[in-house]
């Protein structure tokens, strides 16, 4: 009988077991890649990934800041805004040109406010502006990142008053799919 009892207990259904050191480095393991994947997401909801870019160029008592997304995915609505601040009224027409490289990539909807006149010269679509006589201007431009093209769009918006160039502003966006 006794050979009978050691056979039992060799027949365990339980192979392979794991012992109290893996299952505990197991454990270990799962918390820290819970926890980064928590971190994550807090800062996701903190904006810490934000995909929007503000560069500010100052140039002959001239600032010109422009906001764009630098991250961006088909399909999704963006917006550029492109704000111009002078310690003087600004009293001659202003142009500001958009490379058309840049807007290949990015379908425009609306502009606010509306140009006097619409150009396209040199690479670059331009919109010229009445002088506004304050000491800023506004220009808003909102649009949707189009599908089907590459993974980066780059350009530049040129601002003029009165016909002199008084900032110019690298764009590069990138676009995820």
């Amino acid at each position: 009988m006794s050979t009978v009892n050691s056979r039992a207990a060799n027949d365990s259904t339980l192979n392979n077991v794991l012992s109290h050191r893996q299952t505990k480095a197991g454990r270990i393991g799962r918390r820290v890649i819970l926890s980064l994947l928590g971190l994550f997401i807090v800062l996701a909801l903190l904006q810490f990934f934000d995909s929007e870019d503000s560069l500010t160029v100052s140039k002959s008592g001239y600032d010109v800041t422009v906001q764009y997304s630098g991250t961006g995915r088909a399909g999704m609505a963006s917006s550029l805004t492109i704000q111009l601040e002078s310690g003087q009224p600004i009293t001659g027409p202003i142009t500001i040109a958009l490379s058309e490289t840049y807007l290949d990539v990015f379908s425009v909807q609306d502009v606010s406010p509306r140009a006097a006149n619409e150009g396209y010269a040199d690479g670059s679509v331009q919109l010229n502006y009445d002088p506004p006589n304050t000491q800023e201007f506004t220009v808003n431009i909102r649009g949707a990142w189009e599908t089907g093209h590459a993974v980066s769009a780059s350009g530049s918006v040129v601002v003029s008053v009165d016909g002199r160039v008084v900032a110019t502003v690298p764009l590069d966006s990138r676009l995820v799919l």
